[in-house]
């Protein structure tokens, strides 16, 4: 029986609005009021596509100028990577250079050999004298 009634469109029900479909015994109760809001609704959705679309140029705008500068940047870090050749051959020397200097532990030791042989002499002065004979 709901069968033959659904396909009579008794009852079927679309939207919030309890509209019925087919038969003609459907209501359009605050239909103005429901169109009046979907054109409100439409107005707004083409305003913000306008404005996206103002949005979407100027950062096409954007893009272009800041592709033109990575390119700038790209030319000034190829000269300076060509001039860093002879910088990097310095920096090779210099490195080896300073694998030869002493070891903090040689500076160390060599420091402290050094103050106990002069702290000695001052210490036992008068007896190396007399041993010496002067």
């Amino acid at each position: 029986m709901s069968a033959e009634r659904a396909r009579r469109g008794e009852d079927a029900v679309a939207g919030p609005g309890g509209l019925k479909a087919g038969g003609g015994g459907g209501t359009s109760d605050g239909m103005e009021a429901r169109v009046a809001r979907l054109e409100a609704h439409v107005e707004v959705l083409r305003s913000e596509s306008a404005a996206t679309r103002t949005d979407l140029a100027d950062m096409r705008v954007s893009l272009a100028t800041l592709t033109e500068r990575v390119g700038v940047s790209a030319e000034g870090l190829a000269a300076l990577t060509s001039r860093a050749g002879p910088a990097d051959e310095r920096i090779a020397i210099l490195m080896e250079r300073v694998a030869h200097l002493p070891t903090k532990g040689f500076v160390v030791t060599a420091t402290g050999t050094m103050v106990a042989l002069l702290s000695s002499i001052i210490l036992f002065g008068e007896k190396l004298k007399a041993l010496a004979g002067l």
